[in-house]
């Protein structure tokens, strides 16, 4: 997997740039993809947040998961809730929390940004499709005039 370095990125791509809206992520319910879910979901986290404090971006805002949080027998979640550290959870949700703690990092250095962790997300190209596109569609179907 290639890399990117942090001044070049900051440089270019935040060029001028008030805010930044980060929503890159690998899903994967299959494993951590021979590190390129901790690659993507950690490093990269990592990367935009200092790339966007190197650049001086007024506000970065992240997109993070419900999933970064520990939802084994929880019934409400917030901000202190306890995150998916443990081996038994998922490597999506565990890279989910610890790119939130990268993030956590650079906002304590200075950076001005905002975690966001949406239940469910879909957009135009949804696969096969998802949980949530067959639930849209089946929303659809039902409410539709017959």
């Amino acid at each position: 997997m290639a890399t990117c370095e942090i001044p070049t990125l900051s440089k270019r791509a935040f060029a001028g740039a008030e805010v930044v809206f980060h929503l890159a992520a690998m899903i994967s319910i299959s494993g951590g993809h021979g590190g390129r879910v901790e690659a993507i979901n950690v490093a990269g986290v990592r990367n935009v947040a200092e790339a966007a404090l190197r650049a001086g971006v007024r506000r970065l805002v992240h997109c993070s998961s419900i999933h970064a949080y520990q939802l084994d027998g929880v019934r409400r979640v917030d901000e202190t809730s306890a995150r998916s550290t443990q081996a038994w959870q998922g490597a999506y949700d565990r890279s989910k929390a610890a790119g939130e703690r990268e993030l956590q990092s650079v906002i304590a250095r200075g950076l001005d940004a905002v975690i966001l962790n949406p239940t469910g997300v879909i957009g135009p190209v949804d696969h096969r499709p998802s949980r949530v596109g067959r639930l849209f569609i089946a929303l659809h179907v039902e409410r539709s005039p017959r």
